[in-house]
Formats: C-alpha cells, sequence, structure tokens
C-alpha cells in the first residue's frame, strides 16, 4: 500500500509559481540574447574577430541550451498543474463515494437496530423453549417418580409444556418480524 500525501492546493501553487520563474527566465533570456549572441569584435585584427566568434557561438549554444530548459520548465510545470487538477479530481470523487456510504450507513441504522432487537427476542424465546423443556424434562421426572393422589407431577408437565409452547409462539412471531428480501 502506498502511503502517499499529496496536497492538490500547494501543488497548484507550485505550479503558479514556477510558471512565474519561467517567465522571468525567458525574459531574461531574451534580454541578454541581442547583446550576448552577436558580441562586436573589441578591434579591427583578425583575432578580435575571432575571439568574439568564439564568444557569440558559446552564447548561441548557451542560448539554445537555456530555451530546451525552459521548454523543460514548461513542462514541468504543466505536468505539476495536471497532477494537481488529477489529485483533486481523485480526492473529490472519493469523497462523493465516501458520502455516498456514509448516508447508506446512516440510513441502514434504523435497520440494524431493528434486527438486533428481533434477534434479542429470538435469543431470549430460545432461552424461554431451554427452560420450557427443562421443566417438562423435571415434570416426567417427577411424574414418574410418584404419581401421587394430588396430581403434582402432571401440573408440573402441563405447565412446562404450556410454557414451551408459548415460547415457540413467540420464536414464530420473532421470526415473521425478520425482513427478508422481496418483502416488505
Amino acid at each position: 500500500m502506498s502511503f502517499v500525501s499529496a496536497a492538490p492546493e500547494l501543488m497548484t501553487a507550485a505550479a503558479a509559481d514556477l510558471a512565474t520563474i519561467s517567465s522571468d527566465l525567458s525574459a531574461a533570456h531574451s534580454a541578454a540574447a541581442a547583446s550576448t549572441v552577436a558580441v562586436t569584435p573589441a578591434a579591427a585584427d583578425e583575432v578580435s574577430a575571432a575571439i568574439s566568434g568564439v564568444f557569440g557561438r558559446y552564447a548561441q549554444g548557451f542560448h539554445s541550451l537555456a530555451g530546451h530548459a525552459t521548454a523543460f520548465h514548461d513542462l514541468f510545470g504543466q505536468n505539476l498543474s495536471a497532477s494537481a487538477a488529477s489529485y483533486a479530481g481523485a480526492e473529490a470523487a472519493s469523497d462523493s463515494v465516501l458520502r455516498t456510504i456514509l448516508h447508506e450507513i446512516v440510513f441502514l441504522q434504523p435497520v440494524i437496530q431493528a434486527v438486533q432487537t428481533i434477534t434479542q427476542g429470538i435469543e431470549q424465546n430460545l432461552a424461554f423453549i431451554g427452560l420450557s423443556l427443562v421443566s417438562v424434562g423435571q415434570g416426567l421426572q417427577f411424574l414418574g417418580l410418584s404419581a401421587g393422589p394430588n396430581g403434582y407431577g402432571l401440573a408440573m408437565f402441563g405447565q412446562g409444556l404450556q410454557g414451551l409452547g408459548q415460547s415457540v409462539l413467540n420464536l414464530v412471531v420473532n421470526l415473521e418480524k425478520l425482513p427478508i428480501s422481496g418483502q416488505s
């Protein structure tokens, strides 16, 4: 994963600064070109003319290189400006996507809470079913041990079955509350 941090506004400012520098350098090179390319010989002899020619050729080479440097400088500034625009565009696009996702999360929060509430109800119903089954088991155990005249074992068995039935009914009601795709 790349950990690159770019500040498009700083890149745009740097590109503007580069454009100003490039403009100033071009103006300086243009102003110096006339006096450096055509150097007048100091005297009317061959040596002065040759020295003046050497300086003139070096000046032409310098201005040729300066032209290439200016072109490179301008291209660098354009690329920097384009990169700043690209980064700004990427930030704007990701901002839009992130805002959409955040909106969806906020929108789904009540649904998530409803599902959690229903799930808790189902968990409670399953716990009650377990307790009812324990009660039924105890009633059967007691019924097997003593089927006395007071009918206590049968009453305990009946209460366990009644609790089991109510818990299963509550479970069904809570399951019907679950949102299922295709239903509203």
